[in-house]
C-alpha cells in the first residue's frame, strides 16, 4: 500500500511539473512574436492603415470618371398658370391643372484631355506611396518592439546581478559581524562592510525599478505582459558583410525611398492633369423628357435628344499655364525631398553599421574584464581569509567585478540592439525576422472598381452567349 502511495504521488509530481511547463510554455512570448502582434493592434499603425485603404478609394473615384452618369428626374403636382397664351385662350383668367414631370438623361465623356487618365494614375501612386508609408511606420515600430524588449531582457539580468551582489554583501557582512563580535575585526571594517551593504540595497532598489519601468513600457507598446521572454536572435545571414553592401539594401529596400518615389510619380501625374485645359471636352448626351400639362397648356409634352458636346475654353488669363508651371515646380520640390531622404538613410546605414562593428570588438574586451575581475576577486577573497589583504580590498574587488558584469550585460545587449538597428537601416527587418504582414495590407488597388469591371464583363458575356 506504502508503495503504490508513493508511486502515486511521484506521478502527480510529475504531472503537476508537466502542467507548469505547458502553461510557463504557452505564455512565453518571442520577439518575432510580439512584432507580430503589435502589427495588428498598435494604434498609430491602425492609422497608417487606414489612410492607405481611404487611398485606395480615391482610385475607385478617379475610376468613376470612365463610366456614364445617369440621372432620373421626376415630380407631379398642381399648377396655376395665368400667363398672355392662358389669358388669350381662356377668356382673361388662369388655369390650372395637375402638372407631370419626368425625365432621364446620360452623359458620358468621351475626351477630356487625359484629365481622368492621370487622375487614376496619381490616385495609384497615392495609394502605394500609403502602402509604403505602413510599411515603413511597421518597420520602425518593430524596431522599437526590439528596443523594449530587449532592454526588458537587460533590466531582468541587471536585477538578478544585483540581488546576488546583495547577496554577497550579506554573505561578507555576517562574517565581518562575528569577527567583530569575537574581536577579530575592528569596529571600522563592520562599518566599512555597513556602507558597502547599504550601498548593494540602494543597486538593487534601482534596478528594481528600471525592471518596472521597462515592464510598464513593454505592455505599453506590445500590450501583454514580459513574462518568460526568449532571448533573440537576428537573422545572420541577412546582416550585410560591408557596409556597401549595407547601402546597396537601403537603397534597394528601404520603404522610406520607395514613399518618396511614388510621391515624385503621383506630383508629375497631378502636373499632367493640369495639361487637360489645353484641350476641349467632348461627351455624348442623351436626354428624354415625358411631361404632361406644362405652362397651362393641357396634353404630353415629349422630347429626345441625342448629342455629341464639345467644350472648350479659348482663353482664362494665363491661369491655365501658371499651374502647370507651378505643378512642375512641386515636381522638383519632390526629387529634392527624394534625394534628403537618401542621404538620411544612408547616414543612418552607416552609423548602425559603424556601432554594429565597434560594439563587437567592445565586448570582447568587456569579456576579458569580467575575467580577470573575476579571477581577482577569487584571488583576494582567498587572501583576506588568511589575512593577507584588507577589507577594503576585497570590497572593491566584489565592486569591481560587481560592474564589469553589469558593463559587459550592456555591451552584450547593445551589440544585440545594433544588429537589429542595422536590419532596420537596410529595410529588411520585419522580412528578417520572418513576420508575415497582415493579409490586409496586400489587397488589390481599386478592389471595388475591379469587381464591378469583373461583373460587367461576366453580363456581356452572357449576353453575347444569348
Amino acid at each position: 500500500m506504502s508503495i503504490n502511495a508513493s508511486h502515486r504521488k511521484r506521478l502527480l509530481a510529475v504531472a503537476i511539473g508537466c502542467s507548469l511547463l505547458v502553461s510557463s510554455a504557452a505564455s512565453a512570448l518571442t520577439l518575432e512574436q510580439a512584432v507580430s502582434q503589435t502589427l495588428v493592434t498598435e494604434p498609430e499603425i491602425q492609422q497608417a492603415f487606414q489612410r492607405y485603404k481611404e487611398s485606395e478609394e480615391q482610385i475607385n473615384i478617379a475610376k468613376s470618371e470612365y463610366l456614364p452618369t445617369i440621372d432620373l428626374n421626376g415630380g407631379y403636382g398642381r399648377e396655376m398658370t395665368d400667363s398672355p397664351s392662358t389669358r388669350a385662350s381662356n377668356n382673361n383668367s388662369s388655369v390650372s391643372l395637375n402638372r407631370r414631370e419626368m425625365g432621364l438623361s446620360l452623359r458620358q465623356i468621351l475626351f477630356n484631355g487625359f484629365f481622368t487618365v492621370n487622375d487614376v494614375e496619381r490616385a495609384s501612386r497615392i495609394a502605394k506611396s500609403q502602402h509604403w508609408g505602413l510599411i515603413n511606420i511597421a518597420e520602425d515600430k518593430a524596431l522599437e518592439v526590439v528596443g523594449v524588449y530587449i532592454q526588458y531582457l537587460r533590466t531582468e539580468q541587471i536585477h538578478k546581478l544585483s540581488r546576488q551582489n546583495l547577496s554577497n554583501h550579506e554573505r561578507i557582512f555576517r562574517q565581518i559581524k562575528k569577527k567583530t563580535n569575537s574581536g577579530l575585526a575592528s569596529t571600522s571594517d563592520l562599518s566599512q562592510i555597513s556602507g558597502r551593504l547599504a550601498r548593494a540595497k540602494a543597486n538593487l532598489v534601482s534596478a528594481t525599478n528600471n525592471l518596472q519601468d521597462a515592464a510598464v513600457q513593454f505592455k505599453r507598446l506590445i500590450n501583454s505582459r514580459p513574462d518568460n521572454l526568449f532571448m533573440p536572435k537576428p537573422d545572420a545571414q541577412s546582416i550585410p558583410g560591408t557596409l556597401q553592401n549595407a547601402i546597396n539594401r537601403s537603397e534597394e529596400n528601404h520603404p522610406a525611398l520607395k514613399v518618396a518615389g511614388e510621391e515624385i510619380e503621383a506630383i508629375t501625374a497631378r502636373r499632367n492633369q493640369t495639361q487637360s485645359s489645353f484641350y476641349p471636352n467632348v461627351s455624348l448626351e442623351l436626354n428624354g423628357n415625358w411631361n404632361n400639362n406644362l405652362d397651362g397648356v393641357e396634353g404630353d409634352n415629349n422630347d429626345l435628344q441625342a448629342m455629341v458636346k464639345v467644350d472648350y475654353n479659348l482663353f482664362s488669363g494665363g491661369g491655365d499655364i501658371a499651374k502647370y508651371r507651378q505643378s512642375s515646380h512641386q515636381v522638383n520640390q519632390a526629387k529634392e525631398n527624394r534625394q534628403q531622404v537618401y542621404r538620411e538613410i544612408v547616414e543612418g546605414t552607416s552609423l548602425s553599421w559603424n556601432a554594429h562593428q565597434n560594439l563587437q570588438e567592445q565586448t570582447e574586451f568587456v569579456r576579458q574584464h569580467v575575467v580577470a575581475a573575476k579571477a581577482s576577486q577569487q584571488a583576494f577573497e582567498k587572501q583576506f581569509s588568511i589575512g593577507r589583504r584588507s577589507l577594503m580590498e576585497l570590497l572593491d574587488s566584489e565592486n569591481e567585478l560587481f560592474e564589469a558584469r553589469i558593463d559587459y550585460i550592456n555591451a552584450e545587449f547593445d551589440t544585440l540592439n545594433t544588429s537589429f538597428r542595422l536590419l532596420h537601416a537596410t529595410g529588411q527587418l520585419l522580412s528578417s525576422m520572418n513576420v508575415a504582414l497582415p493579409s490586409t495590407w496586400n489587397k488589390a488597388e481599386g478592389e471595388f472598381w475591379e469587381k464591378f469591371m469583373d461583373l460587367g464583363e461576366n453580363a456581356s458575356v452572357e449576353l453575347f452567349n444569348q
